[in-house]
C-alpha cells in the first residue's frame, strides 16, 4: 500500500468482492481514496485463505497464522525476507509510486 505523502510503502491487506475493494481499516489511514494506492502481491480466494491459515497453524503453532506468505522460494533483500517474484514486482511498483508522489510534492 502506498499513501500519498509517505516516503515508503507499507505491508497491507484488503478484501475484494466482485468489483469492489473493501478496506476494513481505511478510516484509520486518514487519507482520501484518491491518495491511496494498492499493489497486489498475492490473491487468495476464501478456500485458499482458510487452507493457508490452517497450514500456518500446523507448521508454526507458536506463532500467529498471519501474515500469509506467498509460495517459496522466498527472496532476501538486505535483512528483509520478501515473498516470491510477484511480491518483488509489487514491491518495486510501490516503491516507484512513492518516488513519483514525492516528486510531485517537491
Amino acid at each position: 500500500l502506498v499513501l500519498a505523502g509517505e516516503p515508503a510503502p507499507i505491508e497491507y491487506a484488503w478484501i475484494e468482492l466482485d468489483n469492489s475493494l473493501i478496506d476494513p481499516t481505511f478510516s484509520y489511514l486518514n487519507k482520501e481514496a484518491q491518495q491511496v494506492y494498492y499493489f497486489e502481491a498475492q490473491r487468495l480466494n476464501l478456500k485458499k485463505l482458510k487452507a493457508a491459515i490452517e497450514e500456518a497453524k500446523e507448521d508454526y503453532p507458536e506463532d500467529p497464522p498471519l501474515p500469509i506468505y506467498g509460495g517459496a522460494p522466498y527472496a532476501y533483500y538486505g535483512d528483509v525476507m520478501l515473498g516470491g517474484e510477484s511480491y518483488r514486482l509489487a514491491h518495486e511498483d510501490a516503491i516507484a509510486k512513492c518516488s513519483e508522489l514525492i516528486g510531485e510534492i517537491n
